[in-house]
């Protein structure tokens, strides 16, 4: 006697893709790309921010909701049961927080968001 929506399959529990559509207006997201941040170096993203480490850090923690989540030695995972996963590095190669992302599903999307000080410029803009 319950009732349902008739359609397809219903995602049980938290998911990657619904806190992505959750995040799309706090965060700089490109509904082109369907990726957070503006084009950077090679194919990494770039969101800027004030406090890059605090942003990129409570990007992690939105991103990561209902994930089984694991630390390490300078690193952070969050996954979720369908394989979909965040991993957070405080300090990457690049020198700042960065942010991988990797959603599982029919259209799978993989990538990095590094979190640069405002007034950092993408090498595209004219400024």
């Amino acid at each position: 006697m319950g009732a349902g929506s008739g359609g397809g399959p219903s995602i049980s529990g938290p998911s990657l893709q619904a806190n992505i559509a959750r995040l799309q207006h706090k965060f700089t997201f490109s509904n082109q790309a369907g990726k957070f941040g503006v084009s950077g170096s090679g194919r990494a993203r770039v969101i800027v921010s004030e406090n890059p480490k605090a942003t990129a850090r409570q990007f992690f923690e939105s991103l990561s909701i209902g994930s089984v989540k694991t630390k390490g030695a300078g690193w952070e995972l969050g996954k979720f049961s369908d394989g979909s996963a965040v991993f957070f590095r405080p300090i990457s190669k690049s020198g700042g927080p960065a942010v991988n992302i990797k959603v599982k599903g029919s259209k799978p999307i993989r990538y990095k968001v590094h979190f640069e000080q405002t007034g950092w410029l993408n090498q595209g803009d004219k400024k």
